[in-house]
């Protein structure tokens, strides 16, 4: 595996700290854009190293337009953007693209959509092994469909959203998750599990899970990340909640008083 440098999450954000600079040598860098919520890459442009945008979180229109970094997606159930699974790339380097889609099917040199096609030859290659990363032509027709609803969706969370902030003191922005900070974790998570409501952890830190250990030995700890790995707490969101259903949540997570105020 490539050697990996872990950054610091920001407290405010929850996304990399701006303030980190990644040193002369790095080969690329990745921004996370946890909950939704946009950041910059400052940490990554005193060597102009390739970016990756893990935008898993976070959907919007013209994201893409004349970026040039590489911006993924995710599909998954949970997104919102929901197709059952799969995900895209989005890119404004046209080579970067043309290697990207042979290599999402394969490294074949035509899919069958180009050997079939009028006009097209039934002759193909494999000029390097790639992978099977390509989601089914029926599950792109569903996200079409769900790329349509996009706009009133984010609406609808961002309702949601601001219902939230106005109950619990917080000042979120991002469409994704709503997460929140709390002492003593597992009695918060009890609690809600005794009112009906179902929340998550996003996420643990990355660098404390087996696989990625013995890449974080030698390197100074990232306590900020360590503190928001220990108390943040996401709470229900999509886009079918009722305001009522949101308005309970709030009453319930107040009278734990575990909330931690930020």
């Amino acid at each position: 595996m490539t050697n990996l440098v872990f950054g610091g999450g920001s407290a405010e954000a929850y996304t990399i700290d701006q303030s980190l600079r990644f040193g002369e040598g790095s080969s690329g860098g990745k921004l996370t854009f946890t909950q939704g919520t946009p950041t910059g890459n400052k940490a990554f442009t005193k060597y102009k190293v390739p970016i990756i945008e893990d935008s898993a979180h976070l959907i919007e229109r013209d994201q893409c337009k004349e970026n040039p970094n590489l911006v993924c997606f995710s599909f998954y159930v949970t997104k919102n953007l929901a197709m059952g699974e799969g995900g895209a790339i989005c890119t404004n380097d046209k080579e970067a693209y043309e290697w990207l889609k042979q290599a999402r099917h394969h490294g074949i040199s035509k899919g069958g959509w180009d050997r079939y096609k009028e006009g097209g030859s039934w002759m193909y290659d494999i000029e390097f092994v790639g992978w099977k990363y390509n989601p089914s032509d029926i599950l792109c027709a569903i996200g079409l469909v769900q790329l349509s609803k996009m706009d009133f969706i984010n609406q609808k969370r961002k309702k949601l959203i601001d219902l939230y902030n106005k109950g619990l003191g917080y000042k979120r922005k991002g469409l994704h998750l709503y997460p929140i900070l709390v002492n003593d974790r597992p009695k918060f998570m009890e609690e809600m599990k005794k009112a009906d409501i179902q929340c998550s952890v996003h996420f643990l830190p990355i660098h404390q899970m087996t696989a990625f250990k013995k890449h974080f030995e030698g390197m100074s700890s990232l306590p900020i990340t360590e503190y928001l790995g220990d108390k943040l707490v996401s709470l229900p969101l999509f886009p079918e909640m009722s305001e009522e259903e949101v308005e309970y949540v709030i009453k319930k997570v107040n009278k734990t008083k575990l909330l931690i105020n930020i």
